[in-house]
């Protein structure tokens, strides 16, 4: 029989939306692991976590390999054959980790659903995310522009650097809204111009932002534009090209018959 990792979604911090399933894995299983303990559920502290591997690791994707490898490797050597991973919100949103594991032959993934934590922020703007045509992206997916029409929730601006990196995918005087401990005490939401992004500085791991629109100049566009920069980014060819190295004088012959040639023939005699 393949080893288990059974996944939990701690939802957006109140034990009230957790299953009662899901506080009873939290509270028998002998081998528990927490993605991040950055999280109000109290019972997360008293847990393992991957915090420190966030300092050590030198990219998101070396990271979450690492994660999967090691949950891998904790249940197949775990006396039950099981290990319990809790990450925050819902493991089928956003979750880098639980696409890995899922994508293992190694293992058997069990996972428990748990509330998208920004669902209260869809309820306090307004809007139903299946007749808005919602979209949710994860903040460090790409680095590329951000195509519309929108709306769009993304998910995993942590940090200012990753706030930063979301302000360039987008226009600098585009409104935002940043969306911050939604639910808990100190709840805020705050529209900005994505260029201040960068100074919201109470940005933690329960911080996402919602883009209500964004005009853009269509798909087939956006499509050349992308191949335009990709080409910029990787073609040498084109990494060395400026507008003048682009530019060619029309052949001579050409410029024999028009009739602005034969003119200043006639004014030099």
């Amino acid at each position: 029989m393949r080893p288990v990792v059974r996944v939990v979604g701690l939802g957006p911090g109140d034990a009230d939306l957790l299953t009662q399933r899901s506080l009873e894995l939290l509270r028998e299983s002998p081998l528990v692991r927490l993605r991040t303990r950055i999280h109000p559920r109290p019972t997360s502290h008293r847990r393992l976590s991957y915090d420190d591997w966030y300092e050590r690791a030198d990219s998101f994707d070396e990271l979450y390999e690492a994660i999967a490898t090691d949950l891998i490797g904790l249940a197949r050597a775990a006396p039950g054959g099981e290990v319990l991973y809790c990450v925050p919100g819902s493991p089928i949103v956003a979750e880098r980790t639980v696409e890995l594991l899922r994508a293992s032959s190694e293992i058997t993934l069990i996972w428990r659903a748990g509330r998208v934590r920004d669902r209260r922020g869809l309820r306090a703007l307004g809007r139903d995310p299946m007749t808005s045509g919602l979209r949710i992206l994860d903040a460090l997916d790409s680095s590329e522009p951000l195509r519309g029409p929108g709306p769009l929730l993304i998910l995993q601006t942590y940090s200012r650097e990753v706030l930063a990196i979301v302000a360039d995918r987008v226009p600098e005087d585009l409104v935002v809204t940043v969306l911050h401990h939604l639910g808990l005490a100190d709840q805020v939401i705050v529209e900005m111009p994505a260029r201040e992004l960068v100074n919201f500085d109470s940005v933690d791991h329960l911080t996402s932002v919602w883009i209500e629109g964004l005009r853009t100049a269509g798909a087939a566009i956006d499509d050349l534009v992308d191949f335009m920069r990709r080409l910029r980014r990787e073609c040498p060819w084109d990494q060395e090209q400026t507008h003048a190295s682009l530019t060619r004088t029309p052949p001579r012959r050409v410029l024999r018959g028009t009739r602005r040639t034969r003119e200043f023939r006639a004014t030099r005699g």
